[in-house]
């Protein structure tokens, strides 16, 4: 008998509810974040979030985050250099959901943004994306 998999979509939250929920060390950060990562509109507000949550101690909430700046690649087409670094750390990281989630964010910036991070090796296919794939931001 197969494992039946159930999709959950994270919770939408405000801005302010985020921080409240930063402070008090929730346990929905590691879900949350990737809400925010989706869905918000405010992409520099998430990248920040996601770049403060990147050094979080629990490995879920660290790797959700670094997942974050793959959603905001797709997304908004473009990250601050400063999130470069942050993805090559995950790449390493002593966790393995840290470090999968970072190769998810790897492979999403170098598809939409052409980046290049060391320890990603992108699959067939995958090594020259289209130009038409990288979304034209002004």
């Amino acid at each position: 008998m197969s494992e039946e998999r159930l999709y959950n979509a994270p919770r939408r939250v405000s801005h302010a509810e985020f921080e409240t929920m930063c402070r008090a060390d929730s346990e929905e950060l590691s879900r949350v974040i990737v809400g925010l990562a989706l869905a918000d509109a405010d992409g520099s507000f998430v990248e920040r979030a996601c770049l403060r949550l990147s050094t979080h101690d629990d490995e879920f909430v660290r790797g959700n985050a670094i997942l974050g700046f793959g959603h905001l690649a797709r997304r908004f087409g473009a990250l601050s250099p400063v999130c470069k670094p942050v993805i090559e750390r995950g790449i390493v990281d002593k966790s393995e959901h840290v470090r999968s989630q970072s190769w998810a964010a790897a492979s999403d910036t170098h598809f939409f943004l052409g980046w290049s991070i060391e320890g990603y090796e992108p699959g067939p296919g995958l090594e020259d994306p289209p130009d038409d794939c990288r979304l034209a931001r002004p």
